[in-house]
């Protein structure tokens, strides 16, 4: 890429950002009907293993293969199932934060 082109795109960018392009929609619905959402997502989350797993791993530490251990996991099985529920709380956050309602840093 040429210095020309990259300073383009930046201008490009810059021009995008004052219009607002990069900005979040508001979000819609009323109160109610935005907790519902976050409620409906938050409903399938989850099973006890899964938090089970999720906990210890992130909030002590604990390694997810000796967790899964305790749960009667293979390492593999605990890693997948690590990795899926992780990507569950994610697409939660992201429901959360489309419906308007901010999230701690």
């Amino acid at each position: 890429m040429t210095k020309a082109t990259r300073e383009a795109l930046e201008e490009v960018s810059e021009i995008l950002h004052e219009a607002g392009w990069d900005a979040e929609p508001a979000p819609h619905g009323t109160p109610e009907q935005r907790l519902a959402a976050i409620r409906s997502s938050f409903a399938s989350l989850f099973d006890e293993k899964d938090i089970a797993l999720l906990l210890p791993a992130l909030s002590q530490g604990v390694p997810v293969a000796e967790v899964g251990q305790l749960l009667g996991l293979s390492p593999e099985e605990s890693e997948q199932r690590f990795r899926d529920a992780l990507g569950r709380l994610c697409e939660f956050t992201n429901t959360v934060e489309s419906q308007g309602f901010a999230t701690r840093a």
